[in-house]
């Protein structure tokens, strides 16, 4: 009797033992390259880790080693280099149509106003920093997507993609007039001695423009494919060094240009002869000058996108976010110390007529003006090379708003190829600079640069919309954004009626 329970128990219990290994996880399967008879205590821990497992912890130590690199890096970013790189993005081409704004706005309103437009900018971008302060992205169009949504965000890189676009036209039209006036000031000096010959008999020409600026766009097709630009970056440092020699050069030159007004242009007692100081009610005239001026301060201070990756440069930096807002401050101070001299001087240099550019300015005293000419060539030759820097904001803006992943090198081709067709083909056609730099401002870089920092800033402050300083900030914003508006429905009435819209 009690050898037939010994047996039920013992079968009882291999039945048992056979239920609890069909009801049990399977484990990993062990890797083939294991000694199964090898006891377990004595295994390797790092042989024992499966496969999977191991790769995930190789990727988690590499990201770990990547984000100390980094932050081992960054830790060398000074409140110097960070004001530098945010001057860099801030000095642009705009500077050069700051005389024309000038002589319409009145000298001393313009200055006021260019003032305004810097504080202006400092507000806007320390409420981006401040919005951002919490999250770890350090990109634009993902901070807008995490904190407003996908549409939002799709919204942005429409503008993005959009002043962009504007700014490709924009350089391929200056490059193509600092070229003509180059060649017009060496070559054609004695039959041309104003521009505007020139360019009516010659340099306007369609078998001039159309085969030099699709040229030109034909070899920035092959550079803009690269989706790596590190090699070009030297650009935007020899475009910021280009932009403050021939703001110096007129510095230089202001005092004597100013003498040959007064004593060639000037007629005492004649108020036509006087420039513009003080008339402020010359910016509401029919023209309403002061919404285009107000654009082109806009487009002058559009740097916001680029907070992001200087801000990213002091992740990991002792008192980072201090150091940033430090930076903007002095930056926007220098920059706003530029603006005042090339408004002050270029004013002076040309006050009667600053129609053009400054350095499209005419030479007054014979010869050639080879430091000027100097100024022509390098802001071309800076231009040129930083065009595909302009791009590859476009190119993010299409690929964040138009496609799910990353742009495939077949869509790399055919979007660049349109983009770059269609710029060429309207820089052909078109070639008002001053309207480019207004819509630019007016319609598209306004939305990016007050609106959605201001919206960030409100939604992630938790205080709502409601109170009253946000109310104010973001009235405030909604202003701004109707000022640039309006300056773009002006300036394309003007256009249609075919008065000159500058």
């Amino acid at each position: 009797m009690t050898e037939i329970k010994t047996e039920i128990i013992e079968v009882k219990n291999k039945k048992d033992k056979s239920i609890d290994k069909s009801t049990v996880q399977p484990e990993t399967p062990t890797p083939l390259f294991l000694n199964t008879e090898q006891p377990l205590e004595n295994k390797n821990l790092e042989e024992m880790t499966p496969i999977s497992i191991k790769q995930k912890e190789t990727n988690v130590i590499a990201q770990e080693d990547i984000n100390k690199k980094k932050e081992e890096e960054n830790k060398g970013q000074t409140i110097l280099g960070a004001t530098f790189l945010f001057a860099n993005t801030s000095l642009g081409t705009t500077i050069f149509t700051f005389a024309i704004r000038a002589k319409q706005f009145g000298l001393f309103w313009f200055l006021i106003f260019a003032i305004l437009a810097a504080l202006i900018n400092i507000w806007t971008v320390l409420r981006l920093i401040e919005a951002v302060k919490d999250i770890k992205e350090r990109d634009y169009s993902t901070v807008v997507e995490k904190i407003l949504g996908k549409k939002w965000a799709t919204l942005l890189n429409i503008f993005l993609g959009l002043y962009c676009l504007l700014f490709l036209m924009t350089y391929m039209t200056l490059i193509y007039a600092l070229i003509g006036r180059f060649i017009c000031s060496i070559w054609y000096k004695d039959k041309y001695p104003v521009f505007d010959d020139f360019k009516k008999e010659k340099w306007n020409k369609a078998q001039y423009k159309f085969p030099i600026i699709f040229g030109y766009c034909f070899i920035l097709y092959f550079v803009s494919l690269l989706k790596n630009m590190e090699k070009l970056n030297f650009a935007g440092y020899l475009g910021f060094i280009a932009v403050c020699y021939s703001v110096l050069v007129v510095v230089i030159q202001c005092d004597k240009y100013y003498k040959w007004y007064k004593n060639n242009e000037r007629i005492e007692g004649d108020k036509s002869t006087y420039p513009n100081y003080f008339d402020f009610g010359k910016a509401f005239t029919k023209d309403l000058f002061f919404f285009k001026g107000m654009a082109s301060l806009f487009a002058a201070y559009t740097n916001h996108s680029n907070v992001f990756p200087i801000y990213k440069s002091f992740d990991g930096v002792p008192d980072g976010k201090r150091k940033m807002i430090w930076s903007v401050w002095i930056s926007n101070g220098l920059v706003g110390l530029m603006h005042f001299l090339t408004i002050l001087c270029a004013f002076l240099t040309e006050p009667l007529e600053p129609e053009d550019l400054i350095v499209y300015r005419i030479n007054r005293f014979g010869g050639y003006d080879i430091w000027m000419n100097i100024a022509k060539v390098s802001c071309a030759v800076c231009l040129f090379f930083s065009t595909p820097l302009y791009f590859v904001g476009l190119r993010i803006a299409i690929q964040n708003a138009f496609f799910k992943e990353e742009i495939t090198d077949k869509q790399n081709y055919i979007v660049t190829g349109i983009c770059y067709f269609i710029s060429a083909l309207v820089a052909c056609l078109y070639d008002k600079i001053l309207n480019y730099i207004t819509y630019g401002g007016g319609f598209t870089s306004i939305v990016f640069s007050y609106l959605f920092p201001i919206i960030l800033y409100i939604i992630t402050n938790g205080k709502g919309f409601f109170y009253w300083k946000n109310f104010i900030e973001f009235m405030g914003a909604i202003i701004l954004c109707l000022l640039g508006i309006i300056a773009g429905i002006l300036t394309i009435i003007n256009d249609i009626k075919g008065e000159d819209a500058t």
